[in-house]
């Protein structure tokens, strides 16, 4: 009897904890992670990719976008991934919940719908937020100012029509070496 009240008890408070916990934006399941950086490489995958033997990165059939720190492809500089079914970081970065919702704060845009490696050099710390919808929906994903509400980098991963919108001030697209 005391080991059943003392369950009971444990999954109430498991889920109020739950139901109490900020999401990274006001809705359940999305994400928002300090990885202690400025400077990042976002790999845009609009279509999945081959095997790539410059980086070694293995075959990954859907849309993705995965991040690295700046300059860097090694497993260590690894900091975020997301497609259009998961998503998952580092445990170098830490959780920041903010339950602000965001929109586009940057300055100049630029829009992408092919594979390319997009370099970023902010002026200031950034922020990576994920909006895992999954399904036809696709997921999206954030860049964003500090702990601020302003968007400086923002993506669709979906199985049709991904894209990447960037502030043309602080990032450049280049082709990815050894990717048609």
């Amino acid at each position: 009897m005391r080991r059943t009240v003392g369950l009971v008890l444990l999954l109430g408070l498991t889920a109020a904890v739950a139901t109490c916990a900020p999401s990274a934006d006001g809705r359940a399941g999305n994400v928002r992670v300090d990885c202690k950086t400025r400077a990042v490489d976002v790999y845009f995958w609009p279509h999945g990719h081959g095997y790539v033997a410059a980086y070694k990165f293995p075959a990954r059939k859907g849309p993705s976008v995965t991040v690295y720190r700046h300059a860097k492809v090694a497993t260590s500089a690894f900091v975020f991934f997301l497609s259009s079914t998961a998503f998952n970081y580092t445990n170098t970065c830490d959780l920041a919940t903010n339950p602000l919702g965001t929109s586009w704060g940057g300055g100049p845009k630029v829009t992408i719908t092919a594979t390319r490696r997009v370099r970023c050099v902010f002026p200031a710390r950034v922020q990576l937020k994920a909006l895992p919808q999954g399904g036809t929906a696709g997921s999206g994903f954030r860049v964003l100012a500090g702990g601020s509400t302003r968007e400086l980098v923002r993506g669709h991963i979906a199985a049709r029509g991904s894209s990447l919108t960037f502030d043309k001030r602080y990032c450049t697209a280049a082709p990815v070496p050894g990717v048609a």
